[in-house]
Formats: C-alpha cells, sequence, structure tokens
C-alpha cells in the first residue's frame, strides 16, 4: 500500500510537469518608468500601497493567485494587471486547458508603488496555433467594420513639447516643438532674452564721432537634431544644430544728424551639445541640456556691438544651460 501512494504521489507530480511544461512566464522584472502604481493609490488591508503586476498573455484565460492575495484586479487588451502586496514571494497561474502553474517563485523583490512586468510564453504549438487563427478571424471581421483592434507594439514616432529656461548667456525661458522617431530627434524652438545691456555709447572708430547710446537685449530662435542613448532611467542626448540670435537694441540717445543705425544686429551660430533627462514616466522627462555656439555668419552690427561688451559677444558664442520639462505624446 505504501509503495503504491509513493507511485500515486510520484505521478500526480509527473502530470503536474507536463502542465506547466504547456507555458512558462518568460520574463519577470521591474519598470521604475512606470509609474502606474504610485498615481493608483491603491492600498491593502494594512493601508500600505500596493505593487502592481502586468502579466501579459496572448490568451486571457489564465488566473493569478499570488501567495498574499490580490487587492485589485484591472483587465486591459492582452494584459491583467494585479495589485498586490509589498513582499510578495510567490504567484500560482492557472489556466482550463493548459493546466497549472504552482508557486512561482518570484526573481525580484515587490515593493510598494512600483510596476513589474511579466510576460508568459505558450508552448503548447497546437494551441497557440488556434489562438493565432481566431485573431486573424476577428482582424479580418473588424477590418470589413472598419474598425482599428489595437496596437500591440509601442508607437515608434512621437511629438515632443518643451519648456525650461536658460540661466546663461541668453539668459530667459525656452520652448521648443519637435518630431522623434525611435531614436531620432528633429525639434525647433526659441529662447526669449531677459538679460539685457544697457547704456552702450558708440562711436565711430576713425573720428570718434558719437552715433548713439542703446539698450540691447536678444531673441534666439534655433535648430537642432539629435540621437537618444536609453540607460535605464536616463537619456542622453548628444544633439547638433544651429541658430539665429536677433539683437534689438532701444535708442536712449543719438547724435542731432545721426541715425538708428544700431536698431538691429543679428548672427547665425552652430551649435553642438548634449541634453542628459530623467524619466519620471513613459512620456514625461527633466532635462538639462548644456550646448555651445560658434558664430560663423555676423551682421556688422554685431561685430561692432561685441567688441563693446563681452555680452552680447556671449549672444553669438558662448555656453549655453537649459533646464525644463520635455512631455512626448
Amino acid at each position: 500500500m505504501k509503495h503504491i501512494l509513493i507511485f500515486a504521489l510520484l505521478w500526480l507530480s509527473s502530470v503536474a510537469t507536463l502542465q506547466a511544461q504547456e507555458y512558462r512566464i518568460a520574463t519577470f522584472q521591474e519598470n521604475l518608468l512606470d509609474l502606474t502604481a504610485s498615481r493608483s493609490g491603491v492600498k491593502d488591508r494594512n493601508g500600505d500601497a500596493c505593487a502592481l503586476i502586468k502579466f501579459s498573455a496572448r490568451d486571457d484565460k489564465f488566473v493569478y493567485e499570488p501567495n498574499m492575495g490580490v487587492v485589485k484586479t484591472e483587465r486591459k487588451v492582452g494584459e491583467t494587471w494585479l495589485y498586490v502586496p509589498a513582499k510578495t514571494k510567490r504567484i500560482t497561474v492557472r489556466h482550463p486547458q493548459l493546466g497549472m502553474l504552482r508557486d512561482y517563485v518570484i526573481p525580484v523583490e515587490i515593493e510598494q508603488k512600483v510596476v513589474y512586468e511579466a510576460e508568459i510564453e505558450i508552448l503548447n504549438q497546437d494551441y497557440l496555433n488556434s489562438l493565432l487563427e481566431a485573431r486573424a478571424d476577428t482582424v479580418r471581421i473588424v477590418q470589413v467594420r472598419d474598425t482599428v483592434i489595437y496596437k500591440e507594439k509601442e508607437r515608434a514616432f512621437h511629438v515632443m513639447v518643451g519648456a525650461g529656461f536658460n540661466p546663461l548667456s541668453i539668459m530667459g525661458p525656452t520652448a521648443y516643438l519637435g518630431f522623434k522617431l525611435k531614436e531620432h530627434s528633429l525639434e525647433g524652438g526659441a529662447t526669449i532674452g531677459m538679460g539685457k545691456v544697457k547704456g552702450v555709447s558708440l562711436y565711430q572708430a576713425d573720428n570718434s564721432q558719437f552715433w548713439g547710446t542703446y539698450d540691447f537685449k536678444p531673441l534666439r530662435i534655433f535648430a537642432r537634431y539629435g540621437y537618444d542613448f536609453n540607460m535605464q532611467s536616463f537619456v542622453v542626448t548628444p544633439q547638433v544644430g544651429v541658430s539665429f540670435t536677433n539683437i534689438t537694441g532701444a535708442e536712449m540717445r543719438r547724435s542731432a544728424s545721426g541715425k538708428n543705425l544700431f536698431g538691429k544686429s543679428h548672427v547665425v551660430s552652430a551649435t553642438a551639445g548634449c541634453r542628459f533627462a530623467y524619466c519620471l514616466g513613459k512620456s514625461l522627462r527633466l532635462f538639462a541640456a548644456a550646448e555651445y555656439d560658434l558664430a560663423i555668419k555676423k551682421s556688422n552690427g554685431y561685430t561692432i556691438l561685441s567688441k563693446y561688451d563681452s555680452k552680447v559677444k556671449s549672444w553669438g558664442s558662448g555656453v549655453n544651460l537649459n533646464v525644463g520639462l520635455a512631455v512626448y505624446m
């Protein structure tokens, strides 16, 4: 009788193993860029913030049973979201046709307000083929009705809007609008100069004839190309581009016969720099961008003004720094 009991236990164990081999949890990892858990406000019965496990699977018949229970479940297209207590260690997965995966040991520590992503891979090829055939039929039916089901992969194209402040050189608020395709980005924007050069008295170099006294301020328009290097929560983007700085002067005093010769000046600069961004979520980034401008085309007015005042010179050639927020849509 004892031998029969042992044999029965071994047989049941082998059956469970065979069932578990019908599918497996292929990946289980945390996603620090996803702030869904911290924003949800879901708490366990002790009042502590929950973690969020996002299970993705090709089939919606899977049932998930964490060892500490589920506080809240949400069904999404292709995903099941489980809000679970922190310190959850194991999870059991069930399927009516593919069997049960018992007490899967979670390979990472489950912490409060953190999102974890897990993917179930179906190993039973026959069952997987039947799912794909059923999905293909559904797609054909929905396409006849001119309806889009859903998009499984993340969009590669984004529109980005950034706003910040430039504390160096052309000091003032900055805003830009751009487009991002995968790692490539192209953007254009402007910096409204708040810094001024006041009381600049100009004279002719040859005979010291008085031209006038001006207050100057800049407006910088730029376009630049960048390439993203993604490093978990940080994105480093080297950039190159060109900028046009328009310098306007308000005349305070002039000679009786003089003309307003320095009401406007401008300079075109080549720019090179790097933007460092910290991802606050999938669509929000906090950034600091440093760049260097080199004047390559100067108006006569700018050439004269840059010799009078180093600040005017830095509006065409110098270091810039911009800090702010960017939104990706």
